[in-house]
């Protein structure tokens, strides 16, 4: 979780400097990939757990 937060922190102030329309949408799709990443890794301890 503190990773995410820092990753968050950095691209908003890369682009604060240079692109602040395109801010939210990088945050939206980081959000959906750390989501998506740790779902991933949670259904295959799962399965794995289940073997």
């Amino acid at each position: 979780m503190l990773q995410i937060m820092l990753f968050l922190m950095h691209t908003r102030y890369k682009y604060q400097k240079y692109k602040p329309d395109k801010y939210l949408i990088n945050i939206q799709q980081s959000l959906n990939y750390s989501i998506y990443s740790s779902t991933t890794k949670r259904q295959k301890i799962i399965t794995k757990s289940y073997k």
